[in-house]
């Protein structure tokens, strides 16, 4: 006579190892979740906000500028809207290619047939700074016994010399300075760069 084998229920496993291989997703989600909370609230916290602020002002910008690059002609239309703020604002304007309108008529230019850029930006204190870079077909020496003739002609005083890299010049007149670089080039030329302070 045979004897029945009992048979002993063996308990459940977990559910999340009900399947082997398969993670519990549950968990996963809840401590993500538990992160991305505490990563904001030591954010809102310790930074007051600014922090994850600049993070989302940045993650726009740089979708922004993403789907601009897709475009050519957004790409030549954000080119040309950068380059004009950036030269003409409230306290600054400036030019490519020619001399800005209210350059001071006490600094000459040896010419004004290459020039690169020029402008003009109102300080904090009221005074006015104007730059011009310039191309010339001349030598750094001539374009140093030019200002050397001309400064003085319009009421400027030397005021230091270097040859280091170059000429550069340092006038005063009153409490305006002017600044003159010069430097050689390729083809027989010349940049010489300006920087004039009105006070």
């Amino acid at each position: 006579m045979e004897k029945s084998e009992k048979t002993e229920a063996k308990p459940a496993e977990p559910a999340q190892q009900a399947t082997a291989g398969q993670p519990a997703a549950a968990p996963k989600k809840n401590n993500t979740l538990v992160v991305i909370l505490v990563v904001l609230g030591i954010l809102l916290l310790c930074c007051g906000g600014g922090a994850l602020a600049v993070y989302l002002v940045t993650k726009r910008a740089v979708d922004t500028v993403t789907d601009t690059l897709a475009n050519p002609t957004s790409v030549s239309d954000l080119i040309n809207n950068v380059v004009d703020d950036a030269l003409n604002t409230d306290n600054s304007s400036g030019a490519f290619g020619k001399l800005v309108a209210d350059w001071p008529s006490d600094v000459p230019l040896m010419s004004k047939d290459e020039i690169l850029y020029s402008g003009s930006q109102t300080q904090e204190d009221g005074s006015k700074l104007y730059s011009v870079s310039y191309n010339v077909s001349k030598t750094v020496a001539e374009v140093t016994s030019y200002y050397k003739s001309e400064m003085p002609n319009n009421g400027w005083t030397l005021d230091s010399e270097s040859t280091l890299f170059g000429a550069t010049l340092s006038y005063k007149k009153g409490n305006n300075e002017a600044v003159i670089y010069s430097l050689e080039g390729d083809g027989g030329k010349t940049l010489v760069t300006l920087s004039v302070t009105v006070k």
